[in-house]
């Protein structure tokens, strides 16, 4: 019985910890992001997706891991497209398509009109360092190389983001 009720809590604190990761709470405990540099195949740019200790100038860093099969993904990139076009001088954005053929990828974001920067993680090995499990999956930097947030609903994380960038500017 003893060893029931052990797996029992087991359990329920390992799908806690799975709940407030997957949707989206800020993280309490400050983990350092993975470090990683793509290129873009979809625009021109002198400045590759880099994730590291460059950070650009900008507060937060959203990546977008996601794939041109995954219907949810199709909706997600557009958000982070027209975000983009808001925020892309507060906030850098850059996707990153796992597991995916070039052509493919670059065809899917030409025909949607994507402008900010996506590379290609060609062998899931940057999907595998931040943990993805499902696409969309979003995760944010902030300027310091610290994971700020995780999750699935870029609206609800850009809401964060905007609200934090406005207590920012206030202090």
């Amino acid at each position: 019985m003893r060893y029931i009720v052990l797996i029992i809590f087991s359990v329920m604190l390992s799908f806690g910890i799975f709940l407030r990761l997957a949707y989206g709470q800020v993280l309490d405990d400050r983990i350092k992001a993975p470090e990683f540099r793509l290129s873009p195949v979809n625009v021109q740019t002198v400045q590759d997706c880099i994730i590291g200790k460059a950070l650009e100038d900008k507060e937060f860093t959203v990546i977008l891991f996601w794939t041109t099969w995954c219907p949810h993904c199709a909706r997600a990139i557009v958000d982070v497209n027209d975000y983009n076009s808001q925020y892309g001088n507060k906030v850098k954005f850059c996707g990153v398509a796992l597991e995916q053929d070039v052509g493919k990828v670059r065809n899917y974001l030409k025909a949607r009109g994507i402008t900010f920067p996506v590379g290609i993680d060609r062998d899931g090995v940057i999907g595998y360092m931040y943990g993805i499990r499902g696409v969309p999956t979003i995760v944010v930097i902030d300027k310091d190389g610290y994971v700020f947030d995780y999750g699935f609903s870029i609206r609800g994380i850009m809401n964060r983001i905007i609200s934090k960038l406005g207590q920012t500017k206030n202090n």
